[in-house]
């Protein structure tokens, strides 16, 4: 009886997150966006980024213009993303955020390889941002 009750909640609360999260997501999906790195990146969207007994977190999918083989400038671009989004993902609170960089293109139809390469970080009860398994908080805090 218990799971049958707290699955319709879980339910609700992520499309609770996914309103909010469409609601306050700048630039638009697809939109180019200018880093202060001097970087570009095109958000494809966000949404819910769901572990199972958690709450859920946000998940932010991009464009980087760069190779995922080069995860060092990965890191420093989602840390720019990172810095560019962090006023709005703070004020929504989630426990977690995955940067997802990914090879998809928007509005392709038909087949796509595609390759993501994801950062996660978490917010933890010192009220800062770490990257996963890390012990040094994300600077800027």
């Amino acid at each position: 009886m218990r799971g049958e009750i707290a699955a319709p909640f879980r339910t609700q609360a992520c499309y609770a997150l996914l309103v909010a999260l469409s609601a306050c997501t700048r630039p638009a999906a697809g939109q180019v966006m200018r880093l202060s790195s001097g970087d570009s990146v095109r958000v494809l969207g966000t949404g819910p980024a769901i572990v199972p007994n958690e709450k859920p977190g946000l998940l932010v999918d991009y464009n980087p213009f760069l190779s995922l083989d080069d995860t060092v400038a990965l890191k420093r671009e989602a840390l720019a993303l990172w810095s560019a989004l962090r006023p709005r993902i703070d004020s929504l609170n989630p426990p977690f955020v995955v940067l997802r960089a990914t090879t998809r293109k928007p509005q392709l139809i038909g087949y796509q390889s595609v390759r993501n390469y994801g950062f996660v970080l978490e917010k933890r009860p010192d009220g800062k941002w770490y990257f996963l398994h890390e012990p040094t908080p994300v600077d800027g805090q």
